[in-house]
């Protein structure tokens, strides 16, 4: 699956080729621009162990969010390491200025047994960046 490293279609879903859609906001080039772009990159960062790229996009308000990085990012980067991403699919998009939401479905293995996770998520923009 880690093909798409290479230059093959993102695994986000999008079409795109991942040098072109999400690797310039795993790699810090530049930020997502919408909820969209945020939950397809947070996908893929999940596939490929970006674990500070998911802390760097968590709103301190979300249940997710530990004030121990430190910790936070060792946890993350253990379950990262158990997950294989599958696929993402996109089934409702709700653009706002400052909140957002996104309706998806993700597959993906977790110790090699499939899971598939239906969620409607909240976004938030805080300053010039969309968090999770």
């Amino acid at each position: 699956m880690l093909d798409f490293l290479n230059g093959d279609s993102c695994p986000c879903g999008s079409g795109e080729r991942y040098p072109q859609c999400c690797k310039p906001y795993l790699e810090g080039e530049r930020y997502p621009d919408n909820a969209l772009a945020l939950m397809r990159s947070r996908y893929v960062a999940y596939g490929i162990n970006q674990a500070d790229y998911l802390i760097q996009t968590t709103h301190r308000q979300n249940e997710a969010y530990r004030k121990d990085i430190k910790a936070w990012r060792k946890d993350l980067g253990a379950h990262c390491a158990r997950l294989g991403i599958k696929g993402l699919e996109i089934k409702g998009f709700e653009p706002g200025e400052s909140v957002s939401f996104v309706t998806f479905i993700a597959q993906f293995t977790l110790d090699g047994e499939p899971v598939v996770l239906c969620e409607k998520s909240r976004f938030e923009k805080v300053g010039q960046r969309w968090l999770y």
